[in-house]
């Protein structure tokens, strides 16, 4: 106590700067340690919200009447029936362009897209029946979807992006 008041307030001020310097550098080497581990739940929960996407788009497209349209198309069966209305097919594509808008958003990537439904995706937008559909809509607004065709082009450029990529390694 008897120390304390021979020191000055400059000199006490002084003092409580370097303790607080040295607190401050403790706390920024234990933070430093801590950012890997970080890192790594910031991956992992990133990864769960990509599959949970992914899941619910592919439980979507796997519902009962999208999973008859899609049967129908991959089996070259006519799909304007009284089974399939212009309606359920707004609904399925509007499914399928979902997915366009996850990619846009950075919410999965073009690889997901590729393994999870490019069979869907190639399948359906190359199915004459559909792309006149599709002219008839845009007869009305050339904007429709627009998102569908860069679903497509997204899954082609990967596609062969993937295929180069298997050459070079060969």
């Amino acid at each position: 106590m008897h120390l304390m008041k021979q020191l000055t307030t400059w000199e006490r001020f002084e003092r409580f700067s370097k303790i607080l310097q040295l607190v401050i550098l403790i706390a920024g080497v234990a933070a430093l340690f801590q950012i890997p581990s970080q890192m790594k739940q910031t991956r992992q929960a990133m990864d769960k919200n990509t599959f949970d996407i992914l899941w619910q788009i592919d439980t979507r497209l796997r519902e009962r009447l999208n999973d008859h349209i899609y049967l129908t198309i991959q089996h070259k069966r006519p799909i304007f029936t009284k089974k399939i209305t212009e309606d359920d097919m707004d609904i399925f594509l509007g499914d399928l362009t979902s997915i366009e808008d996850a990619c846009t958003r950075g919410l999965i990537s073009d690889g997901d897209v590729y393994e999870w439904f490019s069979d869907y995706i190639v399948n359906t937008y190359e199915n004459k029946e559909i792309q006149a559909y599709i002219a008839k809509l845009r007869k009305e607004d050339s904007a429709y979807y627009k998102s569908f065709d860069d679903l497509y082009n997204r899954v082609q450029q990967y596609a062969k992006a993937k295929d180069k990529n298997m050459q070079k390694n060969k």
